[in-house]
């Protein structure tokens, strides 16, 4: 998994990122 956008995302989509990366997880 690429946590690296993730991290680049996070100050600016927090709770967004945190639910897209649920979904990835998922998915992956």
């Amino acid at each position: 998994m690429n946590h690296g956008k993730a991290t680049v995302f996070l100050p600016v989509f927090s709770t967004s990122e945190c639910f897209f990366s649920h979904q990835i997880a998922i998915m992956m």
